[in-house]
């Protein structure tokens, strides 16, 4: 993995050459967002936002799994409780926003970037308190198995 640093226009000219994705979101309550994938550069992720409330941006950086997919392994943690129970671990509207996003960011790609609505995602979910990503052991729930 290559690391970039150095001001600005070296910056700007070590990535001038990488493909680069950019897609805005627009969200139905005002909030907007952009993603961004500039290819060869990390596998890590990485938030930055501006609030109202704050003069200052604020940034946070999310450091993954060695394994590249390894953030699903908390995915698939929340699905033992919820055959147990018969209640979800974490809001399922969750998933369906996470993943019909993904979704219209691919497609607009294949459509040259053209502006994909989804009015059917004018949904809302309750955050769930349960840490299921929460690499603390006391948030993970016990195999029935051990």
């Amino acid at each position: 993995m290559r690391t970039f640093h150095g001001p600005v226009e070296k910056i700007e000219s070590q990535l001038r050459d990488r493909a680069t994705l950019v897609y805005l979101i627009e969200y139905s309550d005002g909030l907007r967002a952009t993603v961004t994938k500039v290819s060869g550069v990390t596998h890590e992720f990485a938030v930055a936002c501006r609030l109202r409330q704050r003069e200052a941006s604020v940034a946070w950086w999310f450091r993954l799994a060695e394994n590249p997919n390894g953030h699903f392994e908390h995915l698939l943690r929340a699905i033992e409780p919820m055959v147990h129970t018969g209640k979800p671990s974490y809001p399922v509207k969750r998933t369906l926003l996470t993943t019909d996003i993904l979704d219209r960011m691919m497609h607009s790609q294949h459509q040259q970037g053209k502006r994909l609505l989804s009015p059917e995602l004018d949904i809302g979910y309750q955050p769930s308190s349960w840490g299921f990503a929460n690499r603390e052991e006391e948030n993970f729930p016990k195999s029935s198995k051990s």
